[in-house]
Formats: C-alpha cells, structure tokens, sequence
C-alpha cells in the first residue's frame, strides 16, 4: 500500500510575530492522502488523471486552487465527478486557532482531563477558539521562553481575560490559574508546553504541518487495519520540516519519504483535491459565520463544500475545528445537496440540523476518545 500526502494552508510553524498571529491570511491547515491499494489500483487511478490532463490540454501541473477559478470550473466539474471518490481520499482539517486552544489545554489542565473528560476538553477548546486574536498572541509570546516569573503574569492575564462566549459556562482555565496561583506551584508546571526544543530542531515549534500527519496517519490505520511494514508513505516536498518530520516519525516505525509532485503524478491528485477541500471548507464557514449562507451570490460555494463532503464522505474527513464548524459543515453537506429541497432552506432547519449534529459530534468523541498509550500502539504497529 501508497499513501500520498499533500498540504494546504501551509504557513509554518504556528506563531506570533510583532503582535500578529503569522497565520492572519490562512486560518485552517489540511493535509490529504490519497491511498493506493496496489500497483493495479495505482495504474488505474494515473490513467483517470492522465485522461483529465489530456481532455483539457494540461501540461505540467494544474493545481487545485486554480480549479477554483471560473475559467477552470470546468476542469473542476470533471475532477469531483470523474476522480474524487469514497475509496481513495482522506483528509484532515485543522483550525490553527482551535489548535492552539487545544495546546493551552493540555498544557494548563494535563493530558489525564483529556483522556477522562473528552466531551468537556473539545467544548472548551472551541469556546476558547472563539477568542479574540490577543489572546492567541499571548500565549504565544509565553511559550516563546517559558519561565516562572512570565508564567504568574500568564496565570493572571487567563484569570482577568475578558472572554467571550462563555456565558452559562465556569471557565476551567480559569479556575485551573487561580489553584495554581492560590497553592504557590508555579515551578511544578510552568514548563508544561510546547515549546522551542520540544522538537529535534531547537527552531521550531507549533509544528501543525507534523500533528496533523501523525492524526491523519492515525485516522487511515484505524480504519484500514494496516501495518507501518505494509505502507509506503509518501509525501510533497517541504524543505524546511522534512528531517523534523523523518525523524520524529520514525519512533513510531513510520518511515516517510519526499517526492516532487513534478514527478508523481498521485501527488498532483493529491494537491488538488486538497486544496480544493480546503478552499471550499473556509469559504463555506466564512459565509455561515456572516449568516450569508442563503445568500445566492454564495449559493455556489456552499454547494461545491456539499459536494466535496459528500464524494469524499465526512468518514474519511476528520474535523479537527470547533465543534460548532464542525456540526455546520455536516449542514451544509446536507442542506446543500442537490437533492435537498431548495425551500427548505432557511435558518429553521438549519439550526434544527445544527443541533443534531451536535449530538453526533458528542456521541463520537466518546466513541473515539483513547488514551495515548493506546494511540501510540496504533501508530506503531
């Protein structure tokens, strides 16, 4: 077995800089796979491509974000009817501001909360997510040298912090802050984070583009049932995290290698239907957050979300954003299908929807919540 991986919304190591989140422009991380059974089913996959190139005079390259410009719908249109498939394609998708909440939890509240309380952890990490930029940018400027005298002034920029969206609910951090403070034990957990030197390369840290790798390789064997033995893994170049990634990856057994797209063609399907995922995925979530989602102007790309979540199936994509994206997103797959009637939709059945995928959403966290000696287990088998 192949798998070939491919990225989008890379913007490096997620960090602050000047007092900006360095990933302003690209608020989401994606990575692909494109998962190849045998050298039969690798041939066959080549040949649908070829066959595309070819119907549309392609030479080199096309890539996905340019498929998403109308003088390529075209090319578009074939690609989600023709190649994208339920078979081949896994994708993950990470919001960069929920990972960084999910970071500040298990750094303040320890990985045990995670394991004992994943319905708590994910609920609130997307309240935190909700946050203004200020206070991703603040925990970023901490991690940057972690230290006890910087990790009081920490504890007291999370107990005065004027959060939003947390009404009804007793903010955990909070309350974690205070009891740390109150019991004089700074020390015991100021160091408790992602950090420069957590990594073999003492540069770099916050490393989304190598969790979301490790998470995507994780969700494919859980689903496969696939040794490392048995799998070629194979990802587009990314010069400046390629030893980082060989080597933390190898303590799992899972050797991967660096190939140019250029060249392999199964990584040319992979950058396009990464990409175009992705781009689907921001814009749909954008015109739902500025309740514009019925708008006709926007009618199109909620739509093409619809239809990418349907080919690729929401089994083979993993949602790791807030929980309410998350829910929204299964909306939109099903609202916006084409088999869905046109009058129905309105804010009534969306948020009837939305509630119900809620509950789902719940029930699977339960239902994939593992500690991490059993996940390692996965990863390394």
């Amino acid at each position: 077995m192949k798998i070939f991986f491919d990225e989008s919304g890379q913007s490096g190591c997620v960090l602050q800089k000047n007092d900006l989140l360095n990933f302003q422009s690209q608020p989401t991380f994606a990575i692909g796979a494109v998962l190849i059974k045998n050298d039969k089913d690798a041939l066959k996959l080549v040949k649908k491509y070829e066959v595309f190139k070819e119907k549309f005079h392609v030479e080199g390259e096309i890539k996905g974000s340019d498929m998403l410009t109308k003088e390529h719908n075209g090319e578009l249109e074939y690609f989600l009817k023709n190649i994208l498939d339920r078979y081949h394609f896994f994708v993950l998708l990470y919001d960069k501001r929920f990972y960084l909440s999910t970071l500040l939890l298990l750094s303040v509240m320890g990985l045990q909360y995670k394991n004992l309380f994943p319905k708590e952890f994910y609920t609130y990490a997307t309240m935190l997510s909700q946050q203004k930029d200020d206070f991703f940018i603040r925990y970023l400027k901490y991690i940057e040298n972690p230290n006890p005298a910087d990790f009081s002034d920490y504890l007291n920029y999370l107990i005065n912090y004027k959060y939003i969206n947390f009404e009804g609910y007793e903010n955990n951090v909070v309350l974690m802050a205070r009891q740390i403070i109150d019991a004089n034990e700074e020390n015991e957990f100021y160091n408790d984070f992602l950090t420069f030197g957590n990594y073999d390369n003492p540069k770099i840290t916050n490393l989304i583009n190598l969790t979301a790798l490790s998470e995507l390789v994780y969700f494919i064997k859980s689903q496969t049932d696939i040794s490392n033995k048995e799998i070629e893994y194979i990802h587009d170049h990314i010069k400046e995290f390629e030893d980082t990634f060989q080597n933390e990856l190898s303590a799992f057994g899972i050797n991967i290698s660096f190939s140019d797209s250029k060249e392999e063609t199964l990584l040319q399907v992979a950058d396009n239907f990464i990409s175009i995922l992705r781009h689907a995925y921001d814009k749909g979530i954008t015109h739902i957050q500025k309740k514009e989602m019925w708008e006709d102007k926007n009618k199109w790309d909620m739509e093409l979300l619809s239809h990418v979540i349907r080919k690729t199936t929401h089994n083979h994509i993993s949602f790791t954003v807030s929980l309410n994206d998350w829910a929204a997103s299964l909306c939109v797959e099903k609202m916006f299908d084409s088999k869905y009637p046109k009058k129905y939709r309105n804010n009534i059945n969306f948020n009837y929807c939305y509630q119900e995928n809620l509950l789902k959403n719940y029930v699977s966290i339960s239902e994939n919540n593992h500690f991490l000696d059993e996940d390692i287990k996965l990863l390394e088998k």
